[in-house]
């Protein structure tokens, strides 16, 4: 098995971020643009959600 590499929470919300654009763009194209939206807000309201606790916890 292939030793997984250690991975910063940074590097995680740039994932995050990077995977919320995409189905925002990809949903916008296909013409879906205020289910994407929706979607959008979602995934930013994790992220900040996640980071918050972090931040107390530490």
């Amino acid at each position: 098995m292939p030793s997984k590499r250690p991975v910063s929470p940074l590097q995680l919300s740039i994932l995050r971020f990077l995977l919320c654009c995409r189905l925002f763009f990809y949903s916008f194209f296909k013409g879906m643009l205020p289910i994407s939206i929706h979607t959008a807000s979602l995934f930013f309201f994790c992220i900040c959600r996640e980071d918050i606790f972090k931040r107390i916890k530490e």
